[in-house]
């Protein structure tokens, strides 16, 4: 797996987040008519291999919403589950995560999206 594919199943593991998603959170794209609420996962910056495999991928989890309130609450309980972490992700293993939500937007049909900025230092395999 990618290290942005690695960050995906990171997400996916935060049983909180997939609570308040219902269990809907994807990677790349959702599929056509999913229902809200829902998050996406995607490369930002695709992780660079450095010495040692090392590797900094920054990822964004777009959180979807119809109401601007639960859309803001599904943002900040993703950077609550994954900002500060440090330890095993998969087979990989991170020194530490950074997550930052930004300002939700509304979209034309009237839904909300509200964008976590999620940066890997050091995500390097286990």
């Amino acid at each position: 797996m990618t290290p942005e594919q690695v960050a995906h199943e990171f997400i996916r593991s935060r049983a909180l987040v997939m609570t308040a998603a219902r269990d809907r959170v994807y990677f790349g794209e959702a599929p056509p008519g999913t229902k809200e609420p829902y998050i996406v996962v995607y490369p930002i910056l695709p992780g660079r291999v450095g010495e040692v495999g090392a590797c900094f991928p920054r990822v964004q989890a777009s959180c979807f919403d119809q109401d601007q309130f639960r859309v803001l609450e599904l943002a900040d309980l993703v950077v609550e589950e994954t900002d500060g972490y440090t330890g095993p992700i998969g087979t990989r293993y991170t020194d530490s995560c950074h997550s930052e939500r930004l300002q939700p937007i509304r979209n034309e049909d009237g839904t909300y999206m509200c964008p976590v900025e999620i940066r890997f230092a050091y995500l390097k395999e286990g």
